[in-house]
């Protein structure tokens, strides 16, 4: 690889365009040593860790990240200092409880104290691009595709609910996807500067609150390449014991068994609280002379996709939550 000055290596592509997406290649990588600090490189399924998030963008647009990508800033993308390359991660903002589905595709932070170092879009997307840094959760949910498809990304993203967009371009300057980059809020001061250590200053600032979710939602946003929801009337709960969907019958693929409650107030509750992972149904069922209300997400187009759901339902407080499959 061409080494220029600033010892970073070549820039392939230059600040304000976008990178090709993949070229790379699957990486797990020997251990190593770095100021002191020795890393293990390591596949770990299992992996679910609480630290601190900084971010880096400019300086290292069009670079090639540790398992040969181009980084794209503008782009869902993350380092990590010992997950293979490339995977994807679900990472929370815990100061703020926004989320985001990453694709881990280079090597850092190698910083005392830093967990992951996300790319400048992915602070946007999880509010603290304009602090530097954020308290999140980094959970791994498997491998990504070596063509750079980020589709899995977006998918997710588009069912959060933010309600700010913004859309990547194509060659010619036309609109090629959009996805959600958090909520609404005041102006953001320039970005801090890129550092070679990928570290950010920090600044005591508080980020905008999330926006509030409706109480009953019928399809997800994305509906189309995430979620199976057929067409339906309004439904009453009182009269069809059904919101969302006009029969359980009619719905396919996994969903989310939230869980069942004797007071209807509860699982009013769990809908509103649950709604922004999917679409919730709540139905009456009769048992022994008794009426519970099972509370359900879903149904998601395949197991991947529920499974990643299932660790927001979790967070919700939902946590004896299981994947049901429909017939």
């Amino acid at each position: 690889m061409e080494q220029k000055p600033d010892g970073l290596g070549k820039r392939y592509v230059q600040i304000g365009e976008s990178a090709p997406k993949g070229g790379g290649h699957f990486k797990i990588g020997d251990p190593y040593e770095i100021e002191g600090v020795r890393y293990v490189p390591e596949e770990d399924p299992s992996y679910d860790q609480r630290g601190v998030a900084s971010w880096y963008g400019d300086l290292f647009h069009g670079r090639k990240t540790a398992n040969g990508e181009i980084f794209d800033m503008e782009r869902l993308s993350a380092a990590h200092p010992t997950l293979p390359l490339p995977v994807y991660v679900k990472v929370t903002n815990l100061d703020n409880g926004l989320s985001a589905v990453v694709r881990v595709n280079d090597r850092g932070p190698f910083r005392d104290g830093r967990l992951i170092d996300l790319s400048r879009h992915t602070a946007e997307v999880l509010g603290f691009k304009r602090s530097g840094t954020a308290n999140v959760r980094v959970r791994y949910l498997r491998k990504a595709s070596l063509d750079g498809d980020d589709t899995f990304e977006r998918d997710y993203l588009s069912t959060r609910g933010y309600s700010q967009y913004a859309g990547t371009t194509d060659e010619d300057g036309l609109a090629e996807v959009v996805v959600a980059v958090g909520p609404p809020g005041p102006p953001a001061p320039p970005p801090l500067p890129d550092r070679p250590d990928r570290s950010s200053i920090a600044v005591a600032q508080a980020e905008p609150e999330p926006a509030p979710m409706p109480t009953v939602i019928r399809a997800a946003a994305a509906a189309d390449a995430k979620f199976a929801v057929p067409e339906a009337p309004q439904a009453d709960m009182a009269t069809t014991g059904a919101i969302g969907s006009s029969s359980p019958d009619e719905l396919q693929g996994p969903m989310i068994q939230a869980g069942f409650f004797k007071n209807e107030a509860n699982a009013q509750r769990a809908l509103s609280a649950l709604a922004g992972v999917g679409p919730v149904l709540v139905e009456p069922i009769a048992e022994q002379g008794e009426t519970y209300y099972r509370v359900r997400v879903g149904p998601f187009v395949d197991g991947i996709t529920a499974a990643a759901a299932l660790s927001d339902v979790a967070d919700a407080g939902y946590r004896g939550a299981k994947i049901i499959l429909q017939n």
